[in-house]
């Protein structure tokens, strides 16, 4: 069982603000840029408790079934939260469990799968 839980996000403020904080952060994360550029779309928070690890932004296919890349929407996919004080090596274990957690859940949900992630995620 994981120690992260991921969940729809229901706030386009908070996860506005989100995107302005983290280091893979990009125009193509907002809400105000994603409902001009693309018809279907869904936002997830990743948490460890009560505290946002991360995001992940989808754009999504005709189909629900399907994460879809679109021209307009360069970069997506996972948004970490920012290391903060955390030590270098364990804020690298920990996007890196988020990471593993994600395509495991990614793969359970959806039958085809592309992203286009931010050159800022190692």
């Amino acid at each position: 069982m994981s120690k992260y839980t991921i969940e729809l996000v229901d706030d386009c403020a908070t996860w506005n603000d989100f995107v302005d904080i983290s280091p893979q952060g990009t125009v193509f994360s907002y809400t105000y840029y994603l409902n001009e550029a693309v018809d279907n779309w869904d936002l997830y928070w990743i948490r460890k408790g009560d505290q946002i690890k991360a995001g992940l932004c989808l754009v999504l296919g005709g189909s629900a079934q399907e994460v879809v890349l679109d021209d307009l929407v360069i970069h997506n996919g996972l948004l970490f939260a920012p290391d903060g004080d955390q030590k270098a090596t364990k804020a690298r274990l920990a996007r890196f469990e988020i990471t593993e957690m994600v395509i495991a859940w990614l793969d359970r949900h959806f039958q085809n799968i592309e992203l286009a992630m931010s050159p800022q995620v190692d």
